[in-house]
């Protein structure tokens, strides 16, 4: 697999101890509770500012129901294809995608027809959503998808993804991230596998401890006149065993 860095430029993932939070898997159980406690996340995310907090916008509940339903189903599809880890139940919670090319294709499949239902459902809130909320939602996910495409290309194939990582806000500064992530990085190392994600700049510095790196970034709301808070800086990291 091609490298995009030197071993000397990695730097050691953050040490485990006898101590180390205990990383299972997400369990059905947890979900509505787990979905209640992170919802907080959503607020705080500054993409979700962006797409929703519009000038048009009603100010209404609808867009907090969406949250809730689509974390909630989200998640629990996470559950079903066994990808979401947990440390105590709910506490923190990652999500995470194996490697495409790892998928037998009876489970992309499965996959994709259960994403598509959720898609279905989620749609009925697309009545709700203000001409500038539309906009925004698609300038984020083309200029998302085009650079993902452009950084990663047809190696994202081979990659494993972390796809969110939320810790209940009374849980932070216990190492339950770490855990989730350095489980990730084990898996990953099983496999000689790479693994990516998309993050905002102020998340760079944790990722930046276990070795991850940025490969590529891009701007929203650059060209958006009605958006009037400073552009938004996205950054797709990289790490290789």
């Amino acid at each position: 697999m091609k490298r995009w860095q030197s071993a000397s430029d990695v730097r050691p993932r953050p040490a485990r101890t006898n101590s180390t939070p205990k990383v299972e898997l997400l369990r059905y159980v947890e979900v509505p509770r787990t979905t209640g406690r992170m919802l907080y996340a959503r607020k705080k995310n500054v993409l979700h500012h962006y797409v929703f907090d519009t000038p048009d916008a009603d100010n209404g509940r609808t867009i907090g129901y969406r949250d809730r339903i689509q974390m909630y189903l989200s998640w629990t599809d996470g559950v079903r294809r066994h990808e979401v880890l947990t440390v105590n139940q709910g506490d923190s919670v990652l999500l995470y995608s194996p490697a495409p090319e790892s998928v037998p294709e009876r489970q992309k499949s499965v996959n994709e027809f259960v994403r598509n239902l959720i898609g279905r459902i989620l749609s009925i809130f697309g009545r709700f959503y203000t001409q500038e909320q539309q906009k925004r939602m698609g300038e984020l996910r083309n200029t998302s998808r085009a650079e993902v495409v452009a950084t990663l290309g047809e190696r994202q194939q081979k990659l494993i993804s972390i796809d969110n990582l939320v810790t209940a806000a009374e849980k932070q500064g216990l190492g339950y991230a770490s855990s989730l992530v350095n489980y990730v990085l084990d898996l990953a190392s099983a496999q000689n596998r790479g693994v990516w994600l998309q993050t905002a700049e102020h998340n760079v510095g944790f990722y930046d401890r276990f070795g991850f790196q940025v490969v590529g970034q891009y701007k929203i709301g650059e060209l958006n006149p009605t958006w009037t808070e400073g552009l938004i800086t996205e950054y797709i990291l990289l790490w290789e065993p």
